[in-house]
């Protein structure tokens, strides 16, 4: 490891807890878990070599599992002539990933019913016209916009696609420039990276929310999660803490970076990296909105749902965030999203491994996305992907554990089953479930068939989903739900879609 000072933390930090009735059953980290934090060790190594190889000044990295922090470490200097340490309390400019927040916001608002996913953005912003010489051509819509599919060039006037500037002109100054140009694509064929369009959202939403887009944020998504080092302005805190943009000269010494004006809803948010772990884990968490949970569990996942795929299914993007199949093994693919931002001096990116729970944030006091330096998602994709499988088989043994300990508990769970409406028979071609343990672990089956019978259930593992509720591991009803229930009789019943079937004695 660099002998360079840098602040680091391998820490197992909750951030915040939420009590969700029949929520997934969380599978608790073993803290101490020895491969676990080796490899986080080697994690920090990874990426401090990284970032002397690229020539970053610093460096802040938060990485979550579900609502924990396994790593948060700063690299480097905030400021380098003044020899101040990043860590990861500093406060970088997070350029375009200011758009996954955009992006909650309309989530937010389109669940409030102020608006629609497919209104066309034209309803909250009249002045929004654009010429299309396409057939067909219709409004550029919320959920195009948001997905990057709406056939919107990247900037307008077109000067500022084309040149390098410092101040993005205002979104007013954006929309009279329309009047000289044209969609570029028909609409949800291609991706096409539009901060014009991002633009344009965030007046249509804070015309819906009647307020001001910043304010809107900061009141209904920074404060509620708890993110006190975020905003669009700097607070006197914020600016004891602010990293220094730079770029790196040939020689490997720096310079100061200017200071590049962006569009507020499209790249201006400044953010730390702890803080925007609190955003990450929120995509974790089960239940409907309120106070911390500032988006209900559906609709994160809505969030992360493709609006539209590439012809060969290689990318794809969703609301407010790309989604790309990345290897995790030898024959496994996973989902990952990510947003990547950058301003002058400034690089950052949010990843997120939804089925796994993971999620990092990742940002830097240089601009690194060029010909001859990586996009900060290429730094910071390979640690989550180093991380994964020692993190799984870390909860395995943990869930093997936890088993063990439950089966005394589950053993009040085993028996026969009956239908209490025999009518169902019929429609089911079963009535019975029979609960036992194999193998240690709670298992179901279906013990007879009427003839003629597709389903199948043969000793069938319940995985733990919640208290007394269980999910069905596979068969004719995969991931369905069966929750078992004592009456005041003392008897037991199992509950399964709208049936129930009372334990025989």
């Amino acid at each position: 490891m660099s002998h360079l000072r840098y602040a680091l933390t391998i820490a197992f930090i909750p951030l915040f807890q939420i009590a969700v009735p029949a929520q997934q059953a969380a599978i608790a980290l073993d803290k101490n878990d020895p491969e676990l934090l080796a490899i986080l060790a080697e994690i920090v190594d990874d990426v401090e070599s990284a970032r002397v190889k690229e020539q970053i000044p610093g460096l802040s990295i938060d990485i979550v599992y579900d609502q924990d922090v396994l790593l948060a470490t700063g690299l480097g200097y905030a400021d380098f002539e003044k020899q101040i340490p990043a860590d990861p309390q500093t406060v970088y400019r997070v350029g375009s990933v200011t758009k996954v927040f955009t992006a909650l916001m309309l989530m937010q608002l389109r669940d409030a019913g102020k608006l629609q996913l497919d209104d066309p953005i034209e309803k909250y912003v009249p002045e929004f016209t654009i010429k299309s010489q396409f057939p067909d051509a219709r409004p550029a819509t919320f959920r195009q916009v948001a997905a990057h599919y709406s056939g919107l060039q990247r900037e307008a006037p077109m000067t500022h696609e084309c040149q390098l500037v410092e101040e993005f002109p205002s979104v007013e100054e954006e929309l009279k420039s329309l009047k000289n140009v044209e969609m570029v694509l028909p609409a949800l064929t291609i991706y096409n990276y539009s901060n014009l369009g991002y633009d344009i959202l965030g007046l249509a939403l804070s015309r819906a929310a009647q307020q001001p887009y910043d304010l809107y944020v900061v009141d209904h998504i920074l404060k509620p999660l708890g993110m006190n080092d975020s905003g669009f302005a700097l607070s006197e805190q914020m600016k004891s803490h602010l990293a220094i943009g730079y770029s790196a000269r040939p020689d490997g010494t720096y310079e100061r970076s200017s200071h590049q004006e962006c569009g507020m809803a499209s790249g201006i948010l400044y953010s730390t990296a702890d803080d925007l772990a609190k955003y990450l884990s929120l995509f974790f968490r089960e239940g409907p909105a309120g106070g911390k949970q500032v988006l209900g569990s559906s609709s994160l996942r809505e969030m992360l749902m493709p609006v539209a795929v590439s012809p060969d299914w290689t990318y794809g993007s969703t609301i407010g965030f790309s989604v790309n199949p990345f290897p995790e093994g030898t024959h496994q693919m996973q989902q990952i999203h990510y947003k990547p931002g950058g301003c002058a001096g400034f690089s950052s990116v949010v990843i997120i491994n939804y089925q796994r729970k993971l999620g990092m944030a990742l940002l830097t006091n240089t601009y690194t996305p060029t010909d001859e330096k990586p996009d900060p998602f290429w730094i910071g994709y390979p640690l989550l992907r180093k991380l994964t499988p020692v993190l799984v088989k870390s909860l395995e043994r943990t869930e093997d554990q936890m088993r063990k300990e439950m089966l005394p508990r589950w053993q009040t769970y085993t028996g026969r089953y009956v239908i209490t409406d025999t009518s169902a028979v019929r429609i089911l071609t079963f009535s019975e479930y029979d609960v036992s343990i194999k193998n240690q672990k709670l298992v179901v089956n279906v013990p007879e068939l009427l003839p003629g019978s597709f389903v199948y259930m043969k000793e069938i593992p319940l995985s733990p989903y919640g208290e007394n509720v269980f999910r069905v591991g596979g068969s004719s009803f995969g991931g369905d739900l069966m929750t078992f229930e004592s009456n005041e009789d003392g008897s037991m019943m199992l509950k399964w879609r709208n049936y129930s079937f009372k334990r025989q004695p």
